[in-house]
């Protein structure tokens, strides 16, 4: 069980302008991640900070991670510090895109929490 607040109600709650077509994730370590905006609307997308019902920094030594469901786990950014909703001139690849093999949970429960 995969526990924390929506990615989409965080997106919805920014009220981001019309042409925004990218979420980038921003780690603490100043990597980034960018996935196309449509995308965390289309399957479950959480910004995780429990797993099991324990502390994700106990589990995985990260106070959170990215998790959208049926995705690679390239893309699972740990230690979030910003979430940035963008109008890119160009809308990122969409994960998985030109992986052959990409690393893909089989099953997942998530349990959304309204920002």
């Amino acid at each position: 069980e995969v526990t924390g607040p929506s990615i989409a109600a965080l997106v919805d709650e920014a009220a981001p302008a019309a042409d925004a077509n990218a979420l980038t994730f921003v780690a603490a370590d100043g990597s980034e991640v960018s996935v196309p905006l449509w995308y965390v609307y289309t399957r479950p997308a959480l910004v995780a900070y429990q797993i099991d019902g324990e502390p994700l920094v106990d589990t995985l030594g990260a106070a959170n991670q990215v998790w959208i469901g049926s995705t690679s786990a390239n893309h699972f950014v740990r230690d979030i510090v910003e979430i940035r909703v963008e109008a890119l001139d160009e809308e990122p690849a969409m994960p998985g895109d030109g992986i052959e093999y990409a690393n893909v949970p089989n099953a997942s429960v998530f349990s959304a929490v309204e920002a």
